[in-house]
Formats: structure tokens, sequence, C-alpha cells
């Protein structure tokens, strides 16, 4: 659905004159090529730990903008002092 081929099909068969629309039919009917079902199961199981990894990864930066957020005003404003640095 992200690809180029994908979003010129839905443009070309958008209905409609004043509002163009893309309805379910039309969202639909591009034809797809389907894998195997063990080409399609050897996929997944390779790709799930990524997505997997990639959520993980995701939650740790927001929780360190969050972090970040937070403590940058009272560093800057010297309600925070850091002991030692530079070590």
């Amino acid at each position: 659905m992200e690809s180029v081929d994908y979003k010129q099909f839905i443009k070309a068969n958008i209905g409609g004159a004043a509002q163009p629309q893309a309805n379910a039919v039309v969202l639909s009917s591009m034809p797809l090529i389907k894998p195997p079902v063990t080409v399609a199961q050897k996929f997944d199981e390779a790709v799930e730990p990524l997505l997997d990894e990639i959520e993980v990864l995701a939650d740790k930066c927001r929780i360190l903008r969050r972090t970040r957020d937070l403590l940058l005003p009272r560093l800057i404003s010297g309600h925070l002092l850091l002991n030692n640095a530079h070590e």
C-alpha cells in the first residue's frame, strides 16, 4: 500500500468529480501477488524479531526524550547540579 504503483493505481481509479474518493472496492481491486504459505511463514519468522526490536527501541527513545525534556531545563536553570561531570 506504500508503493508508488499502488498509489498510482488508486489515483487512476478514484471516482467522483467534485470530491474524488477511493472506496473499499477501489482500494481492494488492485491485483496482488501472494507468496506461497511457506515463503510467507519464513518471512514472518525472519521479520517478527526485527519488528519487536523496533518497538522496543521506539519505546526506549520515547523514554529518553521524556527524560531529556524533564532534565534539560533543570540543568540549564541550575536547579540540578552535576558533580564530577567531567569524569
